[in-house]
């Protein structure tokens, strides 16, 4: 793959307002990647197929990618082909918790950047399909740094972020799970599958 791919996908995705990766997080999933070094990788929340793509230009894995938005959806389909990738990515259009429940696999690494609102109900869907050892990936736990801070919340982002407080707190709670919060961007959690529940 061109080294300069990604550059151009990530200049691509801000002129469209589309969000991708930040670069210290993907500096952070690219060392997670390597540390790991997993065959299979899950991904909810494909977007235009960055983290996906760097993800794959980083190991030899096989990745399985979930998207809702149809034209998002098309063109990762291309950003994938053009980066010469896409024999090792199976993508999947559609709502994230139908088809979690159809697929019968397990994998290494997980990455989640689904809906917010309900990325603990999501954690507990995919945490059985990782294989011990294997590492979740989060992004954006702090929600424009709405999840830190005191006082008052505006109501409309109220609700995303009692849930997000909520992820917190289960996975911290939760010793099945050793978990790193990263207080860069706009925070990333990485969750290591130690034992099987």
């Amino acid at each position: 793959m061109d080294g300069d791919f990604l550059k151009r996908l990530r200049q691509y995705a801000q002129e469209r307002h589309i969000p991708v990766m930040r670069e210290k997080t993907a500096d952070l999933l690219k060392k997670c990647l390597l540390k790991v070094n997993p065959k299979k990788i899950l991904e909810v929340g494909t977007s235009v197929g960055f983290s996906g793509i760097l993800s794959l230009s980083v190991t030899d894995a096989r990745l399985v990618s979930i998207e809702i938005n149809e034209d998002i959806f098309l063109q990762a389909a291309r950003n994938f082909k053009e980066a010469g990738l896409y024999d090792r990515a199976r993508l999947i259009l559609g709502d994230c918790y139908q088809t979690l429940m159809m697929i019968d696999a397990s994998f290494d690494f997980i990455i989640l950047d689904g809906p917010k609102g309900h990325m603990k109900e999501l954690t507990e869907l995919v945490f059985p399909m990782l294989n011990y050892g294997g590492v979740i990936f989060v992004d954006n736990i702090y929600f424009h740094d709405k999840v830190k801070a005191q006082g008052f919340i505006p109501h409309k982002h109220r609700t995303i972020v009692a849930n997000m407080r909520k992820f917190l707190d289960y996975i911290a709670s939760n010793d099945s799970m050793k978990v790193e919060i990263y207080n860069i961007d706009d925070g990333v959690a990485v969750i290591e599958k130690i034992k099987n529940e």
